[in-house]
């Protein structure tokens, strides 16, 4: 499959030069990859059984590939916030963080982050502000409690994913006082400064600091491969490749142009000076993005027209497009095994959903 990739992207970026989609003057003024220009190769995915058992996935709210066989789910309610299960059988090998407020418990857990290596996850328990911190090994060897429980300080505004180094945190706030895309946390959980430059739109070229994170409405998450990270934006056609210390790599624009204009309602906090954003119209864009290796994987639920139920879009670690997988039904949530052409989401029911695709296109 990273061989097909491969090939695939290397057509794609001689089309791209020949086309021109550097060239664009809109909706930046720097370089940008524009996929509004472009026929990306597309593949379809097509439903397949899912061997979990469907009442032990209801109200889901994400979900992750941890190896070759075991899947994870969070979801709103249950006795249980998040499970383990064995993909292959379906068979729940651990139940995790008990809906509570004593040890080995959560309010809530929403997202679900991966190390590089898929052996340790963790979600953020926003009723705390608590990440919980599992170890894949340590739940199959059957314990159920957390292995850490970074408890954090100083929050700027909502956050729902997080990457975990050896040293620091970090995290992509929703809201803010606009001086910086992300923010930076110790290991003890202390905010030591939010950083990192926000896209240059010609859009939002006069547009107050203090609304851009609500503008930027994002899914974020980490390139372990390349030590970037990407964000991609729910309410405009916009993926954003960052280095570690915040500053734009690529911009990437499309596949529709999708800015829909907004009104602004400043509002005071003792922490914090924000925007309140109120959307014309709202389209939706990016719901989810991953990354493995070096590759971008995007889902878009936008109108497109070639894919009326959205797709997940491929693209290269230099941010041009490789390939679409088109869905045969609205999905909020996925992850995804591109050497396997498996993808799991979560449809608007709230329900587990497993598709198959052809690597071999």
């Amino acid at each position: 499959m990273k061989n097909i990739i491969l090939r695939t992207a290397a057509v794609i970026s001689s089309l791209c030069l020949l086309c021109g989609c550097r060239q664009s003057s809109q909706p930046f003024n720097e370089d940008f990859t524009d996929l509004t220009l472009l026929d990306i190769p597309t593949v379809y995915a097509e439903r397949t059984d899912c061997p979990i058992d469907s009442l032990r996935t209801l109200g889901l709210t994400d979900v992750r590939i941890l190896s070759d066989s075991l899947v994870t789910v969070s979801r709103q309610f249950g006795d249980h916030l998040v499970s383990v299960f064995n993909g292959r059988t379906g068979n729940a090998t651990a139940d995790l963080l008990h809906m509570g407020r004593g040890p080995g418990e959560a309010i809530n857990a929403y997202y679900i982050d991966l190390s590089e290596d898929g052996r340790q996850f963790w979600t953020k328990d926003m009723g705390l502000n608590v990440i919980n911190v599992f170890n894949a090994d340590s739940i199959l060897n059957g314990s159920v409690m957390p292995s850490e429980r970074i408890a954090l300080n100083e929050i700027f505004g909502p956050e729902m994913s997080y990457l975990l180094t050896d040293s620091v945190i970090y995290s992509c706030p929703m809201m803010s006082d606009g001086g910086g895309r992300f923010s930076r946390y110790s290991r003890d959980g202390s905010l030591n400064c939010l950083f990192g430059d926000f896209p240059a739109l010609n859009s939002t070229k006069n547009v107050d600091g203090h609304v851009l994170p609500e503008i930027f409405s994002t899914n974020f998450c980490p390139d372990y491969t390349n030590h970037r990270l990407i964000t991609a934006d729910g309410f405009i056609s916009l993926i954003t490749i960052y280095s570690f210390d915040g500053n734009v790599i690529r911009n990437i624009w499309g596949p529709e142009t999708v800015f829909p204009s907004f009104s602004i309602k400043k509002e005071e906090s003792e922490a914090v000076s924000f925007g309140t954003v109120g959307w014309d119209n709202p389209t939706e864009t990016y719901f989810c993005v991953r990354s493995y290796g070096g590759f971008i994987f995007a889902l878009y639920r936008g109108m497109f027209e070639k894919w009326k139920n959205g797709a997940v879009i491929v693209l290269s670690p230099d941010g041009e497009p490789v390939m679409a997988v088109a869905l045969p039904e609205k999905i909020n949530r996925f992850d995804i095994d591109p050497d396997k052409g498996i993808i799991y989401g979560i449809n608007g029911n709230f329900d587990l959903c497993k598709f198959q695709y052809n690597t071999n296109f």
